[in-house]
């Protein structure tokens, strides 16, 4: 625990606090005090919207919009960021359950939007992507090549995705417009192993639409604690998860690390194309999924609004003084930059002992609760980082030596 421990202590000592005591008084977290009010003020100054780029032009998948081959298949130039997020449309609007089926309408009055469906990630991920250049899209053009690193990398998280839940029956079929390098799988078919979790996904959504009172023996207890949050950016965050929810989280998250262990050996050419503190940023960024997949965290449209908002909003340069001092981003930003990049570098550096440490703490659903406020919340106000190790610490010297985790 001690990496973990190390790394926590030091984020306390990030911009924003005021130490009262004496270090013996370290871990007392009422010692400290946090000034929400610029934090408020800088989120508001964001003018955040949860929706991504262009999402009510984003055309339907149908045949008015898209041509389709000889076997009906609808032809999709997955290599332009519209028709991309065509895909993620389809799903978000398509991919029911009964954790989240509760719809608003749309300007025609149509119900479409589904804020708790937790694929909600993929197409608000993608979305950043594009409006902070990172797709190296050029000026007013939505195409993209697969000299994007970041696009080469969320192929394998858009239409690998999709071929699952074609799979599933879920989706219509389509077919990838253009000769595209042997790196991308083209045909569900031909990446079969590749595609078989995110069916292994589409396919629980599909048995367990309408049941989400069953609950799974495999799965821990609900969790004892409460922890629910109101805060500048969301009215209210309840880190409390179902046990069908946590089951469904783990098929996609568990999907969504297969797909990211596979495309990261590929795409080695794209990733020196970027500058140095983008290159870690993006290594680090994908690194940290497999802390953020332990706590099953819950990746609906709420959620992931919050944490998109700490995102660079534009792509690192060699001159940017990395870290905390970036220009032409906000304080929370060069702090979510910071701590990204300090977690890949400590657990790569202590050989994987934080993540080893990360896991353990993840076994039961009250860490799992812990883990998502942590994650969600701890960047905004860093002193749930050190308070939710404490809590954590506590958590596994209790269980027992033996218990599995959910995600290993």
């Amino acid at each position: 625990m001690i990496s973990l421990i190390l790394f926590m202590s030091m984020v306390l000592l990030l911009d924003g606090y005021e130490i009262q005591n004496s270090l013996d008084n370290f871990f007392n977290i009422k010692s400290m005090k946090y000034n929400w009010d610029s934090i408020e003020m800088e989120i508001e100054s964001l003018n955040p919207q949860p929706f991504p780029p262009m999402w009510a032009d984003i055309p339907e998948l149908n045949r008015l919009n898209f041509r389709t081959n000889s076997d009906g298949a609808f032809i999709v130039d997955v290599f332009d960021y519209t028709e991309r997020m065509t895909l993620y449309k389809y799903l978000i609007e398509n991919v029911h359950h009964c954790e989240w089926d509760i719809s608003f309408e749309d300007s025609k009055g149509k119900p479409k939007i589904h804020p708790g469906n937790i694929l909600w990630g993929l197409p608000l991920q993608h979305g950043w992507q594009f409006s902070s250049g990172r797709l190296l899209n050029e000026l007013n053009s939505t195409k993209f090549t697969s000299d994007s690193w970041w696009g080469d990398m969320n192929y394998f998280l858009s239409v690998i995705p999709y071929f699952g839940a074609v799979d599933a029956g879920m989706a219509p079929a389509i077919a990838i417009k253009g000769n595209l390098d042997p790196s991308f799988c083209v045909r569900s078919s031909d990446c079969l192993e590749l595609v078989q979790p995110w069916l292994n996904f589409f396919q629980l959504v599909k048995s367990t639409a309408n049941s989400c009172n069953v609950l799974s023996p495999s799965l821990s207890s609900p969790s004892s604690i409460n922890i629910t949050h109101h805060t500048p950016i969301a009215n209210h965050l309840d880190f409390n998860l179902s046990t069908s929810m946590e089951q469904l989280l783990f098929g996609l998250w568990t999907a969504h690390i297969h797909s990211i262990q596979t495309a990261l050996p590929l795409f080695n050419r794209q990733l020196s194309l970027l500058s140095s503190p983008e290159a870690q940023f993006g290594q680090s960024w994908a690194g940290l999924v497999d802390l953020i997949a332990e706590c099953l965290f819950l990746c609906n449209m709420t959620t992931t609004d919050v944490l998109q908002h700490l995102l660079p909003p534009r792509i690192l340069q060699e001159e940017d003084n990395v870290p905390l001092q970036i220009a032409n981003i906000t304080r929370l930003q060069n702090r979510a930059v910071f701590l990204i990049d300090t977690i890949y570098t400590l657990n790569v550096t202590s050989q994987g002992t934080l993540e080893r440490d990360w896991i353990k703490m993840m076994c039961t659903q009250s860490g799992r609760a812990i883990g998502r406020e942590m994650l969600t919340l701890g960047i905004y106000r860093p002193e749930l980082l050190v308070e939710g190790t404490v809590e954590l610490m506590k958590i596994v010297k209790n269980q027992s030596p033996d218990e599995e985790c959910l995600i290993s």
